[in-house]
């Protein structure tokens, strides 16, 4: 009872995913179906979207700010983050009998399992809110222009009211300057001045969005998986555009992301005479392979990782002698 005891624990340590289940009455014996893993690999891709809207001055930040500006309006896709991992699931086509000294497949019961389709997108995460890195905030889609001087009996043209704009831009740093170093506002001071200089900053870019524009930058993350197949070592699970951001695998508007699962052949098979059929208890296991994988874009390495595939391992024989 000890050594089989003992047997048992050797044989989990040695295959600890091995996927069987085991089902005995001392009443009557059952044979229980039971399936294989295998190994889909989880590919993670997390890409940043920009928009970009043109300021009203937009022509005019050169001549009046000694800056270059956004001229068109555009949205811009980029992917910043790439992450694989492994994801076991049931292999329909490797499913055994419990308890039978054969191990025959069985095929009926296959029926019973959905295979997954490789690769298949999953839903999308929410997409995360980040703060622009350009020097002014985001003040919403269309910023406010004033075309009308109440003070003037003439309406502006559109450079008038650029050069004003940059005029007060420069009012604004010359006196939040001042009151940093004291030249003004001596009664302004703690809580005051900090509030006072906020509320420059707020004007200051509001004002320099009439020129530069506005950008929204939001991310969002995807995920496919792949379920690599003998014999075949390259897959595309989805394709990216500059323009139109993360795209089907078969849309040709897009680069592909390719990603390359590179067996390391560590796992050999049993030899045949060691799975001769013996009195006793009969159970499989599949232990995987270790693989290379990694992700390219445009020749680009975005992510690399050495991940244990069922598929690629061998199927080993565990015999529990009958008692």
């Amino acid at each position: 009872m000890k050594t089989n005891v003992l047997m048992l624990c050797c044989a989990a340590l040695l295959v600890g995913g091995a996927a069987a289940v085991q089902a005995q009455n001392p009443a009557y014996k059952m044979n229980v179906p039971y399936v294989m893993p295998k190994t889909a690999v989880k590919v993670t891709v997390t890409v940043q979207k920009e928009e970009i809207k043109k300021g009203p001055y937009a022509k005019f930040a050169q001549q009046y700010l000694g800056v270059d500006a956004p001229l068109n309006d555009k949205t811009v896709y980029t992917v910043v983050g790439a992450e694989l991992n492994a994801c076991n699931e049931a292999d329909p086509s490797d499913i055994y009998i419990l308890s039978d000294p054969a191990a025959v497949p069985v095929e009926w019961a296959g029926k019973r399992i959905e295979a997954a389709d490789a690769p298949r997108p999953l839903p999308k995460r929410p997409g995360k809110e980040r703060t622009n890195n350009m020097p002014f905030e985001d003040m919403g889609i269309d910023p406010i222009v004033y075309s009308v001087d109440r003070t003037s009996p003439r309406e502006k043209s559109l450079e008038e009211m650029a050069a004003s704009a940059a005029n007060t831009i420069f009012t604004l740093r010359k006196r939040r300057f001042d009151l940093i170093t004291g030249e003004t506002g001596e009664n302004v001071f703690g809580e005051g001045l900090k509030a006072a200089i906020a509320e420059m900053n707020r004007l200051e870019n509001e004002y320099l969005a009439l020129f530069l524009g506005n950008k929204k930058t939001t991310t969002r993350v995807y995920e496919f998986d792949v379920v690599p197949q003998s014999e075949q070592n390259n897959y595309v699970p989805c394709r990216f555009s500059a323009a139109s951001g993360i795209v089907d695998a078969g849309d040709v508007s897009g680069e592909p992301l390719l990603l390359t699962v590179t067996p390391e052949g560590g796992v050999k098979e049993q030899p045949a005479d060691s799975k001769t059929a013996v009195k006793g208890a009969v159970t499989h296991y599949r232990i995987a392979d270790m693989a290379a994988c990694k992700l390219f874009y445009n020749n680009e390495l975005l992510s690399s990782k050495r991940l244990p595939i069922y598929q690629f391992g061998a199927t080993v024989t565990v015999v529990t002698p009958a008692k």
